[in-house]
């Protein structure tokens, strides 16, 4: 017996005792996001550990999963969902990001819409959880160099006398900053590019040329606001203070999580429009 079909494959029903595909997908994917909140509430301090954007990732996925077709789960489907589920439970620390690789690979290659707009989800939620630590352990710095050649560049066109050697960075001849591994950019523009994927994916399943754009602009506005902040922080060490350990810090982080949520809200709606 089968369902009308959405124009990409049929909707076949599950036969009565079968376990639903979606289902123990979804079990698993509850696995994933229990282990990694829980982990993550005792791991991180201040609003860190409610972990906004990766919540929303969950939800984004869940509800991309639940409207997917109810297909048939195979042994294959249980025994890796399974392992899934395990490993995010029972695993070390990070092993959620693990357990989504695994179930997005499950469902990025279906034939159905929402299936792998849920894996395109957990893809970008292992990504920001997992894979970019992993990247910013081997390449650390070398992308901290990007964020310090670019205020070098700022400093020196905009401050008179200003010197730039490396990643530090002297205004004056008494202060100078170090631009470490501690201020790249890299992990609010992993997480800025979560934001868009689940913003976007609760909109619509399908991709459009315009988010290309939109991930561009959600990624260089995190660059643009860590520069600035670093700018900010050499001009002086009482401006250091501020922005480093100071109400500046809640600022600048506020006003990261504010682009990211903007632009990807007003940019998914304009390039579902394309």
């Amino acid at each position: 017996m089968s369902l009308p079909t959405d124009g990409l494959m049929p909707r076949v029903v599950v036969p009565r005792g079968e376990l639903a595909r979606r289902e123990i997908l979804l079990w698993a994917l509850a696995a994933a996001a229990i282990s990694f909140l829980v982990r993550n509430y005792f791991r991180q301090e201040g609003a860190e550990r409610f972990a906004i954007f990766d919540c929303l990732g969950f939800v984004a996925a869940a509800m991309r999963l639940a409207r997917s077709g109810p297909l048939a789960a195979t042994p294959l489907d249980v025994g890796a969902a399974f392992v899934a589920a395990a490993l995010a439970a029972f695993g070390p620390n990070h092993a959620a990001g693990l357990s989504l690789t695994l179930l997005s690979l499950m469902v990025l290659t279906s034939r159905d819409v929402d299936a792998r707009a849920a894996g395109a989800v957990m893809l970008a939620l292992a990504g920001h959880q997992l894979w970019s630590k992993v990247l910013f352990a081997g390449l650390g710095p070398e992308i901290v160099k990007v964020d310090a050649t670019l205020v070098g560049l700022a400093t020196k066109m905009f401050v008179p006398g200003a010197t730039w050697v490396g990643n530090i960075i002297s205004t004056t001849p008494t202060f100078s900053i170090v631009v470490e591994e501690g201020c790249s950019s890299f992990s609010n523009v992993s997480l800025a590019l979560l934001c868009y994927v689940g913003v976007s994916r609760l909109e619509r399943a399908e991709w459009r040329r315009g988010d290309v754009w939109v991930i561009c602009a959600v990624c260089a506005a995190q660059v643009f606001l860590n520069v600035a902040r670093i700018f900010a922080m050499a001009q002086s060490y009482p401006l250091y203070q501020f922005w480093h350990e100071g109400a500046g810090a809640q600022i600048y982080a506020a006003a990261a999580a504010m682009s990211a949520v903007f632009i990807s809200a007003i940019g998914t709606r304009r390039a579902g429009r394309a």
